[in-house]
């Protein structure tokens, strides 16, 4: 390795292009100048104008162009006053933009560098010299003893050989002794390879879900599928290799930052002034909208600690036996003990003999039974109007301590899917207590959902038993949610179940050991990859197209639900999954061939991620995809 010579290309190379292909820079360019508002006629000749000029200048030269050059011969009279010399600017100026670096090359050329050997950058490209070794150094690409060459700096090209040849005879190096990386098999491979230096043919492919992307020219004006696609390469190619990344950026956080922003677009539209993202599926959410907040400057954004546990139990109308009932719902196979703390946060052991409290339901008789001798204890009916009432009084002042309860704001609240009975709950003591009711947001809601008259107005993005009415694939997003509550909006942190006063101030009371220290991790990833989708969202100006592009994001989140690759299920791996307090399995888990036949799963799991993680370990990916596809095709 000591003594040989390396040299890698730039462009598609070491750095790659958020907006997809560098003809995007010049879409980008037209909305920089003429304004995010102006006529699409106007900017659609404004590009081919700068088009038509670097192809008439290439016609007239054999060396390699110069941005100048390229706008010396632009005429943009007509349709902007900014002269050629500022677009040319602005024009670099995006470029530092969108040009992102590529993990693995730069991680190759830190080893190198680690050795002690110089590299040089070789490139065909009409952007200026220092501009371009400006880039690298922000990205910690050059070190001393690096060279830049660039073919519009030097007159000589690689695509004809001769930029080669002046590297060689400048720097006294043996072309056999040489090894090159670049992304054009003619001047990165061939041209390099005939004149005997060992070339290799860099190719950063757009992957699966990308493709998909791509293969759907539905806004051939705006090409947005291209730069949506661009942005989630750059990423994932920019960050370390991880499963878990690949799937946040190809599908949790575009599809999140799409719904996200419609929230606060009608938020913004209904003259709602606070909007409070539930804990903790709201978290997520909440740090997304933190980073539109200069979009929405009249919208203040809250995190709001609550729970099923929290409110359910404070929210119920009266504490009768059928109150209870209905709140506990089905208690087969569960312990009566155990479902007061998970639904109301009493211990009932003073009230029943310890027999009867641990003991396994076996019905919902049994169950109920059980019930009316605990109502038949005076004691216990003490207990449990005094726990309601007190509960009762502690919610409604955290509302008014967090102002959720106003009259001045006009408030909203963010949940990510279910049956909007803490949206009910919520609004029913606002009511109560003589303040307005608040609207609902959801990425779903269920088919079973509280409606309009009980709960109050709401926007979702997905209502689940239209699921039904489309087509075979859309169906399948019901079932994710497991998936949406335990990974895609898992945070690690500890459940709100109740409140407690301290010093005059309501303050959340978490559950005990219920954090997570790989949910911690993987909200912190997820975190990470929603800031970088953003700042190129912003950069590529896609929240113009927010409506669209919800429907290109949504495209995959429909094919990773019907029939997910392989990479998809290990990132699920090793991820729990609870509906209560007592009750944790897996979110995927590998099944023997007998206990897929049998059905035996857990009723919190993504059943289908299960079976299709199962058949591929069995089979291999490739047959386990044609075999679920076959079984699919059969039941329809």
């Amino acid at each position: 390795m000591r003594g040989a010579t390396y040299s890698f290309d730039i462009f598609d190379t070491c750095l790659i292009r958020s907006c997809g292909f560098s003809h995007n820079v010049f879409d980008l360019l037209a909305i920089k100048v003429l304004g995010e508002k102006s006529d699409w006629n106007q900017r659609a000749d404004f590009v081919n104008i700068r088009l038509k000029a670097e192809k008439q200048i290439r016609n007239q030269k054999e060396e390699e162009i110069t941005l100048q050059e390229i706008y010396n011969l632009c005429d943009f009279s007509g349709i902007t006053d900014v002269s050629p010399e500022k677009i040319a600017e602005m024009e670099m100026e995006i470029e530092k933009k969108v040009l992102v670096p590529v993990y693995s090359i730069k991680k190759s050329i830190a080893k190198l560098h680690s050795l002690g050997i110089n590299i040089y950058y070789i490139s065909d490209m009409y952007l200026p010299q220092e501009f371009i070794k400006e880039i690298l150094q922000r990205y910690g690409f050059l070190e001393k003893g690096d060279k830049i060459y660039v073919s519009c700096t030097s007159g000589k090209t690689k695509q004809d050989g001769s930029l080669f040849d002046l590297v060689a005879q400048e720097n006294n190096i043996n072309f056999h002794n040489w090894e090159h990386w670049g992304d054009n098999k003619h001047s990165d491979y061939l041209i390099p390879k005939k004149k005997g230096i060992k070339a290799h043919l860099v190719k950063h492919k757009f992957s699966k879900y990308e493709k998909n992307i791509l293969s759907l020219h539905l806004f051939q004006d705006s090409l947005i599928n291209q730069r949506l696609a661009g942005i989630q390469k750059a990423i994932r190619l920019s960050e370390k290799p991880s499963k878990k990344t690949d799937l946040a950026i190809d599908v949790i956080i575009p599809t999140l930052v799409s719904f996200v922003f419609k929230i606060l677009l009608n938020a913004q539209k209904e003259g709602i002034t606070h909007l409070y993202f539930l804990s903790r599926d709201g978290a997520l959410p909440y740090h997304i909208a933190s980073l539109f907040q200069e979009y929405f400057p009249n919208i203040e954004l809250k995190y709001f600690y609550t729970s099923r546990s929290a409110l359910y139990f404070p929210g119920i109308q009266s504490t009768s036996i059928e109150s209870l009932a209905e709140l506990f719902g089905s208690m087969k196979g569960k312990k009566l003990f155990e479902i007061f703390i998970d639904k109301t946060n009493i211990d009932i052991t003073p009230f029943l003999a310890k027999e009867k409290l641990t003991q396994t339901i076996d019905t919902e008789l049994q169950g109920y039974t059980l019930l009316k001798e605990l109502y038949n204890n005076k004691s216990f009916i003490k207990k449990l109007n005094d726990e309601h009432q007190r509960q009762k009084d502690l919610v409604i002042k955290y509302f008014i301590q967090t102002e959720i309860a106003s009259q001045t704001h006009k408030n909203g609240l963010v949940d990510i899917r279910g049956t909007r009975k803490c949206h009910q709950i919520i609004n029913q003591i606002l009511i109560n207590n003589n303040f307005p009711q608040i609207k609902g947001y959801y990425w779903e809601v269920t088919e079973n959902r509280r409606q309009i008259k009980d709960a109050g107005e709401y926007f979702a993005e997905f209502h689940s038993e239209r699921f039904q009415f489309n087509t075979q694939e859309f169906k399948y997003i019901e079932n994710l949610y497991s998936v949406i509550e335990q990974y895609i909006c898992a945070t690690g942190t500890s459940r709100t179940i109740a409140y407690k006063e301290e010093n005059g101030n309501i303050l959340p009371i978490f559950e005990p050991n219920s954090e997570s220290d790989i949910k911690k991790e993987l909200f912190y990833l997820h975190k990470k990859v929603a800031d970088l989708y953003i700042y190129h969202y912003k950069e590529n100006r896609l929240f113009l197209h927010n409506s669209e592009i919800s429907y290109l994001t949504q495209y995959n989140l429909i094919k990773f639900a019907h029939l997910p690759y392989k990479s998809d299920l290990i990132a699920l791996t090793n991820i729990t999954t609870n509906d209560s307090r007592f009750d944790y399995s897996y979110l995927i888990k590998k099944y023997s061939f007998a206990d897929l036949l049998k059905r035996r799963f857990n009723m919190n799991e993504w059943i289908r991620g299960s079976i299709c993680y199962s058949i591929y370990y069995w089979t291999g990916e490739k047959i386990g995809r044609a075999i679920v596809n076959k079984i699919l095709k059969n039941s329809q």
